[in-house]
């Protein structure tokens, strides 16, 4: 018989000071970005940046580039999306 247990007491959280946003990292708000050519990103207040962060998957890809916009409308006509533990790209 497995042994008894006693219930546990919910600690209720405390209240947060401010919103919060979830996975947001800054304290700020950022610069809204509209467009981009190449490196550059032109801000919704007209100011272009050069745009130095970069992810895996387009660190440097750029925006904009010709090549790069042709192969993903390319694909997208034929797959938009597969989830790779289920499939296998052809």
């Amino acid at each position: 018989m497995a042994p008894a247990t006693t219930p546990e007491k919910r600690v209720q959280a405390p209240a947060l000071p401010r919103p919060a946003s979830i996975l947001h990292r800054t304290p700020w708000q950022p610069p809204v970005a509209v467009s981009g050519q190449g490196i550059y990103i032109t801000l919704e207040d007209g100011r272009e940046v050069i745009g130095a962060v970069g992810g895996a998957a387009g660190a440097c890809i750029g925006n904009g580039h010709p090549v790069v916009r042709e192969a993903i409308k390319e694909q997208v006509d034929k797959l938009a999306c597969e989830w790779p533990s289920q499939f296998r790209g052809a």
